[in-house]
């Protein structure tokens, strides 16, 4: 009797679990957790064709950003200011002339500029509107046969315009202070992606002098 009842207290006493502080002091790891690791993304690209597999689209820059490269551009001739001129420009960036009956003359810019600004005063700029924005005109790479035929003629070449780059046409309104041609009538300007901005890569005037 007396085993069977101690038996029995046995069976039925509460369950025994040690307390927080009676726990041993070692540092808690989180569940591992199995990470499937990525691969880089593919390299990035101004267009793709409907059956490309998996490609990463570079988002076009806005006109704006444009506008912005072109008034920089102007800001610093007509500060006669070649270092900051060659910031917005590429470094085989090359003026044409489109002079009509000319040979074909291809010119570094900015070293055509530093030719001009020895010639010429442009600083006489300054204080005059050169041109409106309203009035450029941009074309995109599928829009160059729409360019003046002089302007396509002298820029035939082989280079390929990305499908993010811009030519914008600029009209001149001033042209000309106290009798002296500065400009031509327009200018085009051939704008790179570069990044988030863009670069001038070429230009194209009908050079007055």
């Amino acid at each position: 009797m007396t085993l069977a009842s101690l038996g029995a207290c046995t069976e039925h006493a509460p369950a025994q679990f040690p307390t927080a502080s009676e726990l041993p002091d070692d540092e808690r790891r989180p569940a591992g957790i199995a990470v499937d690791l990525t691969s880089d993304p593919p390299p990035y690209q101004d267009r793709a064709e409907a059956n490309d597999d998996i490609v990463t689209l570079r988002s076009p820059l806005g006109t704006q950003v444009a506008f912005e490269t072109v008034r920089l551009f102007f800001e610093a001739m007509v500060s006669e200011d070649v270092s900051a001129m060659s910031l917005l420009i590429r470094s085989n960036g090359i003026n044409e002339d489109t002079r009509t009956g000319s040979k074909r003359r291809s010119t570094a810019i900015t070293n055509m500029w530093r030719e001009r600004f020895r010639k010429r005063e442009y600083q006489q700029l300054a204080t005059r509107s050169i041109y409106r924005e309203a009035d450029v005109t941009t074309y995109r790479s599928d829009q160059l046969g729409a360019l003046p035929l002089a302007v396509r003629l002298r820029t035939s070449t082989t280079q390929q315009q990305a499908a993010n780059d811009l030519v914008l046409r600029i009209p001149i309104l001033t042209h000309t202070v106290k009798n002296e041609r500065l400009l031509g009538d327009e200018i085009f300007f051939w704008l790179e992606r570069r990044g988030d901005s863009f670069v001038i890569a070429r230009t194209a005037e009908h050079v007055p002098f």
